[in-house]
């Protein structure tokens, strides 16, 4: 049992936690997590990338759990795991404390396209995807769900 335990925690799968929570992607320190939206405040105006937030998922991809959305206050921030690990895709509405780095990315018409579908939008909002976008970002490299 305990080889099965460190086979998991090398591969950086999911595992769960005494107190039934999963984490995803690389391990880390949930202690110091600071709310989203101070989080962003603190990118905006005093250039901090590296965060451990916490907030509530407000959108997953439905095609692979490959991503989500975080609430804000000013809206979505999203949240890419750059194909590292996947999440599962019935989490919006949880809370996910995530530990990476916020940047400001150009995300092309595709992509932009992309992620519509993933997220089920209709047909017509997709194709009014004319322009890249340029956006404030979250790079995960590791996350973990809390319980439900």
């Amino acid at each position: 049992m305990a080889c099965a335990i460190l086979v998991a925690a090398a591969c950086g799968g999911a595992g769960t936690q005494a107190t039934g929570e999963k984490r995803y992607g690389d391990s880390f320190d949930t202690a110091k997590a600071m709310e989203i939206n101070a989080a962003v405040t603190a990118f905006k105006t005093k250039g901090e990338k590296d965060a451990v937030v916490t907030g509530e998922i407000s959108a997953v991809c439905q095609a692979e759990g490959c991503w989500f959305n975080y609430q804000t206050t000013d809206g979505e921030l999203f949240v890419d795991f750059n194909h590292k690990f996947e999440i599962p895709k019935d989490t919006k509405g949880r809370t996910a404390i995530a530990k990476g780095q916020f940047s400001y990315d150009t995300t092309t018409v595709e992509m932009l396209k992309e992620y519509a579908k993933d997220d089920k939008k209709p047909q017509a909002e997709i194709d009014a995807i004319k322009e890249p976008e340029i956006r404030m970002v979250f790079t995960a490299a590791g996350v973990m769900l809390k319980s439900k």
